[in-house]
């Protein structure tokens, strides 16, 4: 299940997207939503699938409660993941 799998040490954004030259599909884990951005134009012009995962928690009384999010985005059908993955704050 994991041939073929490559990790990346670095962390990427606009200036490295050559990192993702010859990549068939990409798992994007990044709490930094303003580097995402241009990382998702970058596989969408490119048109290669991308899932893209988001997690919150927080404490409340003294317990902790999250939430998971997992995106996926394909070639043909990347409008309702651009609707789901947070932008940065304006």
């Amino acid at each position: 299940m994991h041939r073929g799998v490559t990790g990346c040490a670095q962390y990427l954004d606009e200036d490295n997207l050559a990192l993702l030259d010859g990549a068939t599909f990409v798992f994007l884990a990044s709490d930094d939503a303003a580097s995402k951005l241009p990382v998702m134009d970058w596989l969408e012009a490119h048109d290669v699938p991308f899932i893209d995962v988001g997690m919150g928690i927080e404490e409340i009384d003294g317990h902790l409660s999250g939430l998971l999010r997992v995106t996926t985005s394909l070639p043909g059908r990347r409008d309702t993941a651009r609707h789901r993955i947070p932008r940065p704050a304006p």
